[in-house]
């Protein structure tokens, strides 16, 4: 960033940066139109669409992260029609530009806002101004409120110090404050402290050293019918300035209070995203703002309170229902969260926090099976001396590691539910449950050579007509539990 060298004798080097945006907001009117540009975006535009560039500078240069215009034989300024039954506000973050000596004026912001047969030109200029007149070392920079109308008379000005500040936020606004008609300029430090009510949601007009209200009556109005705003160097003299973005901002009508302000997102939710004991957790935060009025180029970040840091999620454009994973957390903590949402320019609204605790349950193992010949549904059984195999394979969940015999101490067991089709709930009948070859008198599987648990079940108990579930289960829930299971069922009819 450009550093301003404050001399008495020498010229003050600082740099304006300047943003105007255009934004219906579409709260109630349900037609939104974000107009935002980032001047020289990488491409090397020096041209905003939707904005006409006047005038023949010396030069038009993308600079850093803006355009430098600098004249000294021409003007060059963008300008573009507003509708003048609503608000509107211009915004401008400013770095200043060269400007020395007592009087001289540079780069300007205005309106033009049609009144009766002519038009109000309202003005904010940024100018410099010594406060004891012939010193000097007096010299302090100004953005200065004019009537364009009548001879850029002065209404009033708000002093900011350029060389202890590179960087400012400027706005020039028409809107009502308490039912009148009013004109609005502020300025206020963009990045750093001070004096900065104006720039909150539920103070926009505040009045205080860093801003002026002014009845729009108080403008002359004189000239033809002309409504637009517009930005750029327009005025006689040597000097150059800096122009980052531009917004421009209009609302429904003129009693909307702006710039455009995303609303408070609401309260998102947290889930648990249980990964087992002794593995990292994950919590799975979402919320929707589906409908909410929010604008294409509004952004909505998460941030999640866990581990004693902050993590950050994703920054998603246009939002709408939105999820994010968080994953590799501790285990036994309470963790909270919460979004913000942000337009182009930078301000932004943080919905209030959301918390969930998250406790490490058993482990969750996922079941593969059941194998051949028991993959092919329900199966009927005729007679009761028949074997079953039952064949299948267990995962971990979270990692996806084969786990045999030797990962468990507790071995899967199986269980039977006979459903005699009476309307009745199905009964476990897991102590009729008898094994041939492969399985324990515990009615739990085996491990085999083949990496697969084995348990053959002998149907010689199951002699009633009906059907029967068999399912593969922990045989400590505390040590594992498995979900999904392996499941098939028999039919003896």
């Amino acid at each position: 960033m450009f550093k301003s060298n404050f001399m008495p004798t020498l010229l003050v080097g600082t740099l304006f940066l300047l943003g105007l945006f255009f934004v219906i907001d579409d709260a109630s009117a349900g037609a939104a139109l974000n107009d935002f540009h980032r001047l020289n975006d990488g491409a090397g535009d020096v041209a905003p669409a939707g904005w006409t560039s006047m005038g023949s500078p010396d030069s038009v240069d993308a600079f850093r992260d803006g355009i430098r215009i600098t004249n000294s034989t021409g003007n060059r300024y963008y300008s573009r029609g507003i509708d003048q039954t609503r608000s509107v506000c211009l915004q401008a973050v400013v770095s200043a530009q060269s400007l020395g000596g007592d009087g001289q004026r540079g780069a300007e912001i205005w309106l033009q806002i049609p009144e009766g047969f002519g038009h109000r030109y309202v003005k904010a200029t940024f100018d410099s101004h010594e406060t004891t007149p012939g010193d000097p070392a007096t010299l302090q920079f100004v953005v200065v409120l004019r009537d364009g109308n009548s001879g850029d008379t002065e209404i009033g000005r708000i002093t900011i110090d350029w060389t202890a500040v590179p960087r400012f936020r400027v706005r020039l606004k028409r809107e009502k404050v308490n039912d009148v008609d009013s004109i609005i300029l502020q300025a206020e430090e963009s990045e750093i402290g001070g004096e900065m009510n104006w720039d909150n949601p539920l103070e926009k007009n505040s009045t205080t050293t860093t801003s002026i209200v002014h009845p729009a009556t108080s403008f002359v109005a004189s000239g033809g019918l002309l409504s637009n705003a517009g930005f750029g160097n327009i005025v006689s003299g040597s000097y150059w300035s800096n122009w980052e973005y531009i917004q421009l901002t209009q609302g429904d009508d003129l009693n909307e209070s702006l710039p455009y302000w995303p609303s408070q997102p609401p309260e998102p939710t947290l889930v648990h995203d249980d990964k087992g004991a002794g593995y990292p957790q994950g919590v799975d935060l979402s919320v929707d703002l589906s409908g909410l009025g929010y604008l294409a180029d509004d952004t909505l970040t998460p941030k999640l309170d866990a581990d004693g840091t902050t993590y950050i999620g994703e920054t998603r454009m246009n939002p709408g229902l939105e999820t994010w994973d968080f994953d590799g957390l501790n285990a036994n903590q309470v963790v909270f969260g919460r979004v913000i949402a942000t337009e182009a320019s930078g301000r932004s609204m943080t919905s209030s926090d959301a918390s969930v605790n998250i406790i490490s349950q058993a482990p969750h193992l996922t079941c593969v099976g059941f194998w051949a010949p028991m993959d092919k549904g329900p199966v009927t059984v005729k007679g009761n001396n028949r074997a079953l195999p039952l064949k299948a394979q267990l995962f971990n969940a979270f990692t996806g590691l084969l786990l045999t015999d030797t990962d468990i101490a507790a071995l899967p067991m199986v269980q039977v539910l006979f459903d005699a089709g009476t309307g009745g709930a199905p009964v476990d009948v897991e102590d009729d449950v008898l094994f041939a070859g492969h399985g324990t008198d515990s009615v739990q599987f085996v491990y085999a050579d083949d990496g697969r648990w084995h348990f053959n079940l002998k149907t010689k108990n199951h002699s009633a007509a009906g059907t029967y579930l068999v399912k593969m289960v922990s045989s400590d829930g505390t040590e594992y539990v498995i979900d999904p299971t392996c499941e098939v069922s028999f039919i003896v009819p």
